[in-house]
């Protein structure tokens, strides 16, 4: 449940972190569900784009999150929100995060 942590923490409060890696997540099968729930937050774009300077989604391609990963990251274009999307091979395994946290990490409090 990390990284739906991850997302609920940073819908709540975009203002508390300025890097933020969703691995292995997404909106679910309910987009409008996602969109309502979230309404304040998708609409905050300029602010959010202003304090978070690292918004990273990965997921495996053989990973079960993989839609609902595309489907944030497509929601978060849509609605004006910087954000990276990353594929890599594999599934919703332990070796993928130790992957994402090793390409993550470097880039933690860097000047962007």
């Amino acid at each position: 449940m990390g990284g739906g942590q991850t997302l609920n923490v940073l819908t709540s409060h975009p203002d508390k972190f300025a890097y933020v890696g969703v691995w292995s997540a997404g909106i679910g099968r309910n987009v409008a569900d996602f969109e309502k729930r979230n309404a304040t937050f998708l609409e905050g774009a300029a602010k959010i784009n202003g304090s978070v300077k690292v918004l990273s989604i990965s997921v495996g391609d053989k990973d079960f999150a993989l839609d609902g990963s595309k489907g944030l990251s497509e929601i978060l274009n849509r609605h004006g929100i910087k954000n990276e999307l990353h594929i890599s091979g594999g599934g919703h395994t332990w070796i993928n995060w130790r992957q994402y946290l090793n390409e993550f990490a470097p880039r933690l409090f860097q000047a962007m």
